[in-house]
């Protein structure tokens, strides 16, 4: 009979979200930087990993494109190799692109590459596809291969265990964030909460329903421009599930 949040020991129901900005070219990413931008968010998650001579431009036009008051983190979604994740993050570094983090710049299981490129870099290293479970985490705490990591509800198989995962991290001293994968409300709305009751160290990436065209839900979370508004209502706040809108949409 409580909101989820509260059951998780916190108080709060407004949560901070970055937005992400899909792989394109330097042109098409800066527009699209702009209107999220013009849409009130402040932390652009920008894909690259699919071009690494490209990506510094990338990163660039973006970054002009916003101005220096918005944060700009990027997700190479294990999309480098190792040499090419130091050359590319080491040119950002040099131009002075103020970047906040670098997500998963080498292969998931490569970890001696990602501890190898952290050990070479200054922009912290976030490990996502690499952290799965706390087995996952403890290795790449052993080899010391990333500055922060990324949690997911869905990678890490619930709350539960998404709190265990951070509680070690924070032990370790490691940054975190609490993401999502491409779920609407209900997925969101969980993870939501627990950063609203348990706290990472940066925003956390939130956006997955703020894409959807529909929802098969009523009631749950609500966007106000970069913020996560959660409801002051039982468990995650649904208030019903439209199976006309699941067959039409189905």
């Amino acid at each position: 009979g409580v909101p989820l949040v509260r059951l998780l020991g916190g108080t709060a129901l407004r949560v901070p979200t970055d937005v992400t900005l899909a792989a394109g070219d330097a042109v098409d990413l800066a527009t699209a930087a702009g209107r999220r931008r013009a849409e009130g968010f402040t932390v652009l998650k920008l894909k690259v990993g699919t071009d690494a001579h490209g990506d510094l431009d990338r990163v660039r036009s973006v970054r002009a494109a916003v101005g220096p008051d918005v944060r700009i983190r990027l997700d190479a979604n294990q999309g480098w190799t190792p040499r090419e994740a130091v050359r590319v993050i080491r040119g950002i570094e040099d131009a002075g692109l103020d970047v906040e983090l670098v997500e998963q710049p080498v292969h998931r299981r490569d970890l001696d590459g990602l501890a190898w490129v952290s050990d070479r870099v200054d922009l912290p290293i976030l490990a996502d596809e690499s952290v799965f479970d706390v087995r996952d985490l403890v290795e790449v705490i052993r080899r010391r291969a990333a500055d922060m990591v990324n949690v997911k509800l869905a990678k890490c198989g619930g709350l539960q265990p998404a709190r265990t995962l951070l509680d070690l991290a924070a032990a370790h001293g490691m940054g975190t964030i609490v993401g999502s994968m491409m779920e609407g409300p209900v997925g969101v709305g969980a993870a939501a909460s627990l950063v609203a009751a348990h706290g990472t160290t940066a925003v956390s990436d939130l956006d997955a329903a703020w894409w959807l065209a529909w929802s098969p839900v009523t009631g749950g979370l609500r966007y106000e421009g970069a913020t996560v508004l959660l409801p002051d209502a039982p468990g995650l706040g649904i208030a019903d599930v439209s199976e006309a809108k699941v067959q039409r949409h189905g």
